[in-house]
């Protein structure tokens, strides 16, 4: 043996031991939640799209000639370190929240990561090469074109299977799905018309992987000094070209079809009162956010009714009604009359029906009282401990004869079933007139959505029905019913609103159902004060802006204290 051939033995045996090693084991992991955890940069806040397209690369490049055991629990670290990163916002609720979650939301990127290695196997090794060493398998890179196109599709499908599974399973968490993190391309955006978000998460995870084999085939053909053509680089590039080339084309044909159609300007007041969260409802808690939700409503109508005044000395080309296009938006808002006034999810935290007798009985008592003198007291004690619900009431009802004809939708928990069903609602009340209060009490009510797609741990505990130990060990204190159809309210005559309660507008078939219900545009309410030091309002309202081009319908968003905003039916 000469001093060459063992000093290339030695070299051979440290890379088989480091190869082997614990160390390099930890180098790898190490290398996985870096990466890992740089994908949430692809997201709010940070919104670093870029990120997205390179962040997968090491989880293919370290799974590659692996063991699929060892695949999963790769992809396991990679996807711990996104979620938990990515789900942080959590701890605002209860601290351990995200280190759980995360562990629940990677095992979808451990089932990615484990289908890595038989699929290049099968696909890229030729039999003698797939039975050779570990070395020998190393080196080899002239992997069959057809192999790594079929590997960069076949992995790209996969995630998106992965993607689907994750928004349903478990009644789904459809939270900053891979291709969420370009909401800022608006011609990739324009493919959710016909894709959703799932077609751009593909060409994202095309990309990823055709740029793994373009690395990959670089880096063993140096020595021979001729590259190799990256064939699937390639090939999702000019995918990637084409996309937004047929987004701006699909853009131009929804921009088309919206503006020959019958389009009704319809102006709706937001009340944005950030309050901060207050979900136990003291006295004192939901007397201030009544107070703030109403002041805030008169100042709306005020403004509203000033704008009005001043039209009179307005010309006939600058009538909101003939102004021609959207730039002209803000004008057309100052201009427009409020037909509409929104309040967010349960910006009260009262149910708005409570106590719903308390009117009724009063008035049965004052009856009675003028036949029997003695009763009086006993009515004046009535009418000072008037029910705080009672109270809510009779301060809406006083701004619905204030604002008559324009309706208030609130967001409230009202009673179904005899008040043994809890539901998460919008009401549309309207002015009524004051007819005695033995009639019914919710003579105001217009009409009614309850939220159909209910948050778990948050709303219900699965399972509680069936043992209740889960509700005392996990609930908060009451389970909801979830509301039977996705039903749009009608705001006004033709006018009607698909609405999204809550985390319903993170869900694409909830805003589907309303589109397919008859809605022409989509309402949110929701309330993001659970989480006042985090990212999540920004991400909610980012995952809702994808509703918007998929149903092609304008979004009205009010939320609680962020992000109450108009966007276009092209997610603008």
């Amino acid at each position: 043996m000469t001093e060459q051939d063992s000093t290339e033995d030695l070299r051979s045996g440290k890379k088989t031991a480091f190869r082997i090693s614990a160390k390099r084991t930890l180098l790898e992991t190490a290398a996985l939640l870096i990466s890992g955890a740089g994908m949430t940069l692809a997201f709010a806040p940070a919104n670093i799209s870029f990120f997205a397209w390179i962040c997968v690369i090491p989880l293919i490049w370290l799974c590659a000639g692996r063991t699929r055991t060892r695949a999963f629990f790769y992809g396991l670290a990679w996807g711990y370190a996104w979620h938990l990163t990515g789900t942080f916002f959590l701890r605002e609720i209860v601290w351990i929240i995200p280190f759980v979650f995360a562990a629940v939301l990677g095992l979808f990127q451990a089932v990615f990561a484990m289908c890595i290695p038989p699929l290049f196997n099968n696909l890229l090794y030729p039999d003698e090469i797939r039975k050779a060493e570990f070395d020998e398998r190393a080196k080899f890179y002239q992997f069959p074109a057809w192999g790594e196109l079929t590997a960069t599709f076949t992995l790209a499908a996969l995630w998106v299977l992965l993607e689907w599974l994750r928004s349903w399973i478990f009644t789904g968490f459809p939270w900053n799905l891979l291709g969420a993190s370009q909401w800022q391309s608006f011609a990739l955006l324009q493919l959710c018309e016909y894709t959703g978000v799932y077609g751009i998460s593909f060409l994202v995870i095309l990309m990823n992987t055709a740029a793994y084999f373009a690395i990959r085939g670089f880096r063993h053909s140096i020595p021979e000094g001729r590259y190799k053509r990256p064939f699937p680089l390639l090939a999702a590039v000019v995918l990637l070209i084409l996309a937004n080339s047929l987004g701006v084309q699909i853009s131009n044909q929804a921009h088309k079809r919206i503006s020959e159609s019958q389009a009704e300007l319809f102006a709706v007041g937001v009340v944005q009162p950030h309050l901060s969260q207050r979900r136990e409802g003291t006295p004192g808690q939901s007397g201030e956010a009544l107070d703030t939700c109403v002041r805030l409503t008169r100042d709306l109508i005020v403004q509203d009714r000033q704008n009005a005044a001043g039209q009179q000395y307005l010309s006939e080309e600058q009538n909101p009604d003939a102004l021609p296009n959207a730039s002209d938006i803000e004008m057309k808002k100052a201009l427009m009359p409020v037909r509409a006034v929104v309040w967010p999810e349960t910006a009260v935290p009262r149910a708005y029906y409570g106590a719903a007798d308390y009117e009724w009985f009063v008035s049965g008592l004052a009856e009675r009282a003028k036949q029997d003198p003695s009763l009086i007291p006993s009515l004046e004690t009535l009418r000072r401990k008037k029910p705080f619900e009672a109270l809510y009431r009779e301060r809406v009802r006083e701004l619905l004869d204030e604002m008559k004809p324009v309706p208030i939708l609130l967001g409230t928990l009202t009673y179904e079933n005899g008040g043994k069903d809890l539901l998460n609602s919008a009401v549309l009340l309207k002015h009524a007139a004051r007819n005695p209060p033995t009639q019914e009490n919710n003579r105001d009510l217009a009409d009614v959505y309850s939220k159909v797609h209910i948050v778990p741990y948050g709303e219900f505990v699965p399972l509680a029905w069936k043992f209740p130990v889960l509700d005392k060990i996990f609930g908060l204190g009451r389970s909801l019913t979830p509301g039977k159809a996705f039903r749009p309210i009608e705001l006004a005559p033709g006018v009607r609103a698909g609405t999204l309660i809550c985390y319903e507008d993170v869900f694409a078939y909830a805003a589907r159902e309303h589109a397919r219900n008859g809605a022409n545009f989509l309402l949110v309410l929701t309330n993001d004060a659970w989480y006042p030091e985090s990212s999540e309002p920004e991400q909610h309202y980012i995952n809702s802006v994808f509703r918007t081009v998929e149903t092609r319908l304008p979004m009205v968003r009010a939320g609680n204290s962020n992000y109450s905003v108009l966007i276009d039916p092209f997610g603008r």
